[in-house]
């Protein structure tokens, strides 16, 4: 009998084993320490979601940290080129300023969030060329006009404040048309007076009347003092 035969089967120690290629893969760790070493049990809450391992996120930090030291805010912020738009001694300025801190927004994040609202607040004021050729022929004359009554006639509270009104060809024709009716009305009546100017005239209505009555005009010495006086409340030459 060889030694083969008669060496008993329970002495022999098996090497190690091979895992079938058709085996079962082991069931997927929901998190892991590294590349090789998966997690045990439940994913930690400490580990964001957009990690998988814990390597990844521990590698997250300096990256993060390297971001931060990059955005500071400064000890004070420049808004001198919106002071024409803000007020900049506000309350509600310095509110926006100590969130920008607190946000740690530096100069340029800043002037990108206040850059939008600079050119929205552009976009409300009125373009003063187009508000004059509203006007019409004699805009200059009737701008004069009412600034001069104004200057003789209101407060300086008042001029201040008309200074905050939106500047429109709408809103000059209603301060001319005070300015007309404050002049009719301070005026000492006298006997020669023609039948009295009711609302605001303009000069091309004046001249368009002098047209349409020129024979009038020509033969009554009454209606010409009378269209004279218009004209020259219309152009503000009281």
């Amino acid at each position: 009998m060889s030694d083969e035969q008669s060496t008993p089967k329970s002495l022999i120690t098996p090497g190690p084993s091979k895992i079938s290629e058709s085996a079962e893969p082991t069931e997927k760790a929901s998190w892991y320490w590294d590349e090789n070493t998966p997690g045990q049990g439940d994913r930690p809450d400490w580990l964001k979601q957009k990690y998988n391992k814990v390597v990844d996120q521990a590698k997250g930090y300096p990256e993060l940290e390297k971001m931060l030291g990059q955005t500071k805010a400064p000890e004070s912020y420049d808004l001198s080129e919106y002071g024409d738009h803000f007020d900049l001694e506000s309350t509600y300025i310095a509110e926006l300023t100590n969130a920008a801190k607190e946000s740690r927004l530096s100069q340029d994040i800043l002037k990108k969030v206040l850059d939008p609202i600079k050119k929205y607040h552009d976009s409300l004021v009125p373009n003063m060329d187009e508000e004059i050729k509203k006007l019409g022929e004699h805009a200059n004359s009737r701008l004069n006009a009412v600034n001069v009554w104004a200057s003789n006639t209101l407060s300086d509270k008042a001029i201040k404040t008309l200074g905050l009104v939106s500047q429109t060809a709408e809103v000059f024709e209603l301060f001319d048309e005070i300015r007309q009716a404050h002049s009719r009305s301070s005026r000492v009546p006298s006997g020669n007076e023609g039948v009295q100017v009711r609302g605001m005239v303009t000069a091309d209505e004046v001249r368009k009347e002098i047209q349409d009555n020129y024979a009038r005009y020509k033969t009554d010495p009454k209606y010409r003092a009378e269209i004279s006086g218009k004209l020259k409340l219309a152009l503000g030459d009281d």
